[in-house]
């Protein structure tokens, strides 16, 4: 049974197109089969699929509504993206999730063809591929709903052509990657902004300054932005028309403001991303000392030299982001292409050198992390059911998870037992690989109770008809807005809706307790009423409710429902 495991990796890592299509087929059972397992999780899934919803509802490709308020936080290419697939496979969370599970399967191929461009073996780009596509935060991010993985599709062809724009020698060929890597870019600002020149620009200056290739240089930089205006300036120029505060809200608030405030949304120390890539790329991250020694002692001046400019790519964005005020988990996603690269030469070159010590200690050590997951999960299951995240009637959930921790365990014994190079590399992704494959079915109920309001909307899908009042909470107001199919929301607070309410002919939205009160005396109990808040809800707002309301709840989350005379509802 070795031999043949054997065998059949080393023909793997020999031919091209049957490594190519293996990993297409792998991609596929992974990111996109599982897409409509399971409900959007709020806030960013649901806000991320409401938006491209009420886009096609209103037809407006322009401006992007939330709740039917101007939501200018974000361009309109990674919504666009969304509601065709919406117009394609209607609105559902699989149709949501698919363009951006699609772009981390694009990226990944990027990694393999610009590995095999850059002079590395084609056993390096496969490595490359699958280290992505198997790292835990690309996983769990690319089978979401989030803007981040079209930013890193956009951003990683954006400077792969530019690189190669400044290594081709015919002007031709170099035009033609410059123009790539325009076209890349500015699709990169329709999705996030101004990281589009941030990121490349860090990344790519020094590269040059350090190579020592200005000349061209500045030829290759004006097709590149000459280009990305052209992709630009047809919406930058509509979104003025439509609304003139656009760009300095987008620009003070969303990028300069968010970037330095001290008082900056999800504010965290500048160690933050360093403390959290061991977990975001797990299990290959911990390799990090084994590639280190594999990229010693370069091959040639080509390997060498490409090795710096992935290392440059990786590290500058990486202290980038942390020097941001405001971090989330997500923004060191463009971080990962690079990175995954490095490893799967690292990875490759030091055991191709036949050394084995460094390696093993390692898949050893990552056996044991699996390991203590293992018992953490059989010890709270049995001794300390406080502790343990699934409740008696998950039986399969709870199954799930630690037969694939225990899965992995075993792909991390391979590694340590098999002297085949190619099958310890393919062990090594082992180690995650059952996880991520039963992911979305071993979710703990209770996790769907902090994340996944619909539960407590599903009622109400079709049964609220168009005169009912639907009022909530901002926090929950994504979730219901796409689950209730409604843009015509009232809010309790203002969240992040804070601007799009700040417009004098959106301001009524907002109510304060006496806004309410005014509200419900003016309906005088014609219409139906539905009130959704979470659990600590301000109980100002639920007194002045009528005390017919009845009460439901799920988890974090609460709906009051009162019956009206007109356009009736059922208050399950």
């Amino acid at each position: 049974m070795r031999g043949t495991f054997t065998r059949w990796a080393n023909n793997l890592c020999g031919r091209r197109l049957s490594a190519v299509l293996l990993v297409i087929l792998f991609f596929i059972c992974l990111y996109v089969l599982p897409l409509g397992v399971r409900p959007l999780f709020s806030p960013d899934e649901s806000r991320y699929a409401e938006i491209p919803r009420e886009m096609l509802t209103s037809g407006n490709w322009v401006a992007p509504h939330l709740n039917g308020l101007r939501y200018f936080e974000k361009p309109p290419l990674g919504y666009w993206l969304t509601r065709v697939s919406f117009a394609v496979f209607g609105e559902n969370a699989f149709a949501a999730r698919l363009p951006s599970s699609l772009a981390t399967g694009l990226t990944a191929l990027l990694i393999f063809l610009f590995s095999l461009r850059l002079g590395f073996t084609q056993k390096i780009a496969l490595a490359a591929a699958v280290i992505y596509l198997t790292s835990l935060e690309i996983f769990v991010v690319g089978t979401t709903v989030i803007l981040d993985n079209y930013l890193t599709l956009f951003l990683t062809a954006g400077i792969m052509a530019f690189y190669l724009a400044r290594q081709a020698t015919v002007f031709r060929q170099r035009s033609l990657y410059a123009i790539s890597a325009g076209i890349s870019l500015g699709l990169a600002f329709l999705t996030k902004g101004f990281l589009a020149f941030a990121v490349p620009g860090i990344v790519l200056l020094p590269w040059v300054i350090w190579q020592r290739t200005w000349r061209g240089f500045l030829v290759d930089s004006g097709i590149v932005l000459l280009v990305i205006a052209l992709i630009s300036l047809p919406w930058a120029m509509l979104i003025h028309i439509q609304a003139e505060d656009f760009w300095n809200y987008f620009f003070w608030v969303e990028h300069v403001k968010r970037f330095l405030s001290d008082n900056a949304q999800h504010r965290e120390p500048f160690y933050y991303f360093l403390l959290l890539l061991p977990v975001l790329a797990f299990p290959w991250i911990s390799f990090a000392p084994v590639a280190l020694s594999g990229l010693r002692n370069p091959a040639s001046a080509q390997d060498k030299s490409a090795s710096r400019f992935l290392l440059l790519w990786f590290s500058i964005p990486f202290l980038f982001f942390s020097a941001s005020s405001g971090k989330l988990a997500t923004y060191i996603i463009p971080c990962f292409p690079p990175l995954a690269m490095l490893l799967a030469v690292g990875l490759v070159r030091y055991l191709d050198r036949g050394k084995r010590t460094l390696f093993h200690a390692v898949a050893l050590l990552n056996a044991l992390v699996l390991g203590v997951l293992i018992l953490y999960l059989a010890y709270s299951g049995l001794w300390h059911t406080d502790a343990y995240p699934y409740a008696a009637d998950e039986a399969r959930s709870a199954i799930l998870l630690p037969t694939s921790l225990l899965l992995g365990l075993l792909g991390a014994v391979t590694v340590l037992l098999n002297k085949n190079t190619n099958l310890k590399l393919f062990a090594s992704g082992l180690m995650i690989l059952p996880s991520l494959a039963v992911a979305h079915l071993a979710i703990p109920k209770s996790f769907f109770e902090h994340y996944a309001p619909q539960y407590l909307l599903s009622h109400y899908h079709d049964s609220q008809p168009s005169e009912t009042i639907v009022i909530s909470t901002a926090t929950v107001v994504h979730a219901v807005a796409w689950q209730l199919k409604r843009d015509d929301i009232y809010l309790i607070d203002r969240g992040e809706l804070d601007y799009g309410l700040s417009y004098a002919d959106s301001s009524y939205r907002h109510l304060d307790a006496q806004g309410l009160s005014i509200l419900l005396a003016a309906n005088n109990g014609q219409r139906a009423v539905l009130f959704f808040c979470t659990k600590d809800c301000n109980q100002q707002y639920i007194d002045i409710l009528p005390s017919s309301a009845g009460r439901h709840n799920y988890g974090e989350y609460s709906m009051w429902c009162v019956q009206g005379m007109k356009g009736n509802i059922a208050c399950h």
